[in-house]
């Protein structure tokens, strides 16, 4: 994978913050920014729907519960 502030080819990206963005950079380029949270790596839209597909889940669970 390609590092999309440098370019650089490599195998493992962290998701940093960096002047507003959310890049995935390399490790070299991960030190000028900072760690970002779940929901700002993955969407908004993306975090709204994981969280209620959990929340469907549960309750499934506890209907089927004697």
């Amino acid at each position: 994978m390609l590092c999309e502030m440098c370019g650089a080819e490599s195998a493992l990206l962290n998701t940093r913050r960096i002047s507003g963005s959310v890049l995935q950079v390399c490790s070299t380029c991960s030190d000028s920014g900072s760690e970002t949270a779940q929901m700002a790596s993955i969407g908004r839209r993306a975090h709204i729907a994981q969280t209620l597909q959990k929340r469907n889940q549960k309750m499934r669970y506890s209907e089927t519960d004697p």
